[in-house]
């Protein structure tokens, strides 16, 4: 007897959303075959192929993100930067990930501009969430090294201490 992967998981006891469909986004590049896999299903009259598409999907975008997590750690990798960065009238070294030294070298450049832009300059071959810029701009503040000057929408990065 050959066993589908939904029979698996319904011996397991593991229920997998309503309808048992894995919640999933589907990709636009992917809407041709989501279209194939709800027709099999009617014709066949049965969700499995439905089912097994939704899961694939489901399992692609978890190693997307996963991947994407990885490389975003990867960018975490502190550098010492020494003499470029460093603190004035210091000895000390201020550790910087490359991504907050691009940061601090397009804010020097372009000091009004604002967490969803640098985050789209940041998107080179990856792409970087403007919560990922928060978290580094929170950073370099708490380092002394950026400050915001005036308000949200009308002020402007400084940046200090370098």
């Amino acid at each position: 007897m050959n066993l589908t992967l939904h029979d698996l998981l319904k011996q397991k006891g593991v229920r997998y959303g309503r309808y048992n469909l894995v919640p999933t986004k589907v990709m636009t590049d992917d809407k041709a075959a989501y279209i194939e896999a709800l027709n099999a299903s009617r014709e066949e009259e049965s969700m499995l192929p439905f089912q097994s598409f939704m899961l694939q999907e489901h399992i692609k975008n978890l190693k997307a993100e996963i991947e994407q997590y990885e490389k975003s750690m990867d960018d975490d990798v502190v550098i010492n930067v020494g003499k470029d960065l460093k603190n004035v009238g210091k000895e000390k070294l201020i550790e910087l990930s490359e991504r907050q030294q691009n940061i601090v070298s397009v804010v020097k450049h372009h000091p009004e501009i604002t967490i969803p832009e640098l985050a789209q300059r940041m998107s080179g071959k990856k792409t970087v969430t403007t919560r990922t810029i928060e978290r580094d701009i929170a950073a370099l503040q708490a380092k002394g090294i950026l400050k915001r000057e005036g308000g949200r929408k009308s002020g402007k990065w400084i940046v200090v201490n370098i």
